[in-house]
C-alpha cells in the first residue's frame, strides 16, 4: 500500500514538476511579446495571447485536480 502511494506521489511530482515548465515556457512567451496586434511567433510558428490564455486555462485545472488528488489521499490539508 505504501509502495502504491509512494508511486503515485512520484507521478504526481513529474506531472507538477512537467506544469511548471510549461507555466515557465509560457511565461517566456508573455515576456517576448511585441506590439504586432496581440501575436508574436517562436520557432517559426506564430502565438497567440488567445492560445497562450488557453494553455493556462487547461494548465489551472489540471493543477486543481492534483490538488484534489492529494487532498484526497489525505496527503495535504483540504
Amino acid at each position: 500500500m505504501e509502495d502504491e502511494n509512494d508511486e503515485r506521489i512520484a507521478a504526481m511530482q513529474a506531472e507538477i514538476d512537467e506544469l511548471k515548465e510549461t507555466v515557465e515556457y509560457l511565461r517566456g512567451q508573455v515576456d517576448s511579446f511585441s506590439s504586432d496586434g496581440g501575436s508574436f511567433s517562436t520557432s517559426g510558428k506564430p502565438i497567440t495571447l488567445r492560445g497562450v490564455n488557453t494553455e493556462l486555462e487547461a494548465l489551472k485545472l489540471r493543477i486543481s485536480d492534483l490538488k484534489n488528488l492529494l487532498t484526497d489521499a489525505k496527503l495535504i490539508p483540504k
